[in-house]
């Protein structure tokens, strides 16, 4: 199988479960690309690429929550049948990948293992601050660089918003006008990711999603801000592996 969606994806010999990774907003399936290197055998990467990004540049990008799912669906859930599979989502991802283990499990589709969901509060906590996608250029960048987006590092200005402006707002949008309330629980087990030095998630905001899964739950904290999963990610691939190892035979 190929798809747009999964543009890096390789198969792998031996693979006992498959690892689907959700970007977070502005970012594309390119964040993943160190981690298919450290992923412990038997596990295999397929890193989600949404519309509006890297190969999928001249696609417009979701600014609906809803819409982006159902078509993601649609699109990866013959992915999804032939063996074992877990969600990561960073951020926008975490969001993500929550909803659409909620959206599988409305239709009375496959489960996946595990959800791990990383740099996100729990969704339908009280909105704090203003709409981010709706802020003024100065405003927005002032933003997006407290939140630590290194990959903008370098960029003047005005390339900056030239070239990931359209399409953080879109992605932004998407976050800000899912639905308000926290939703049905999931039924799988969940692990959730922070950095210790983020200003954009709190400890709370994160042991919030305890409350989001009538599964396991734990919270781990890892050196780093907003997109610690960067220089962090080996660290984040030991827990996944310690996670799914149980619920694999022979991984």
């Amino acid at each position: 199988m190929t798809s747009s969606w999964l543009p890096l994806h390789r198969a792998r010999a031996g693979t006992r479960v498959r690892l689907f990774c959700f970007p977070f907003a502005g970012g594309g399936a390119s964040v993943f690309r160190p981690w298919a290197g450290v992923l412990p055998e038997g596990m295999e990467l397929a890193a989600v690429q949404p519309p509006g990004r890297e190969e999928r540049l001249a696609e417009p990008p979701f600014t609906s929550l809803h819409a982006l799912l159902e078509e993601m669906d649609a699109a990866l859930s013959p992915w999804l049948e032939d063996r074992p599979f877990a969600f990561f989502g960073h951020s926008l991802g975490a969001l993500v990948a929550f909803e659409w283990t909620r959206r599988l499990r409305q239709r009375g589709g496959p489960a996946p293992l595990h959800l791990f969901v990383s740099g996100a509060p729990a969704p339908g906590l009280p909105r704090t601050g203003p709409l981010l996608h709706a802020l003024p250029e100065p405003e927005f960048l002032q933003v997006v660089r407290q939140l630590g987006a290194g990959a903008f590092d370098g960029l003047p200005d005005a390339g900056l918003l030239e070239a990931w402006g359209p399409l953080l707002r879109a992605d932004l949008q998407l976050a800000e006008s899912a639905a308000p309330g926290p939703g049905e629980p999931v039924d799988v087990p969940l692990s959730a990711f922070g950095g210790l030095d983020d200003a954009a998630v709190s400890r709370e905001e994160l042991a919030a999603w305890r409350e989001r899964t009538r599964g396991a739950f734990s919270q781990h904290m890892l050196p780093g801000g907003h997109l610690f999963i960067r220089a962090g990610y080996p660290a984040v691939i030991q827990v996944l592996w310690r996670k799914l190892r149980g619920a694999v035979p022979g991984l």
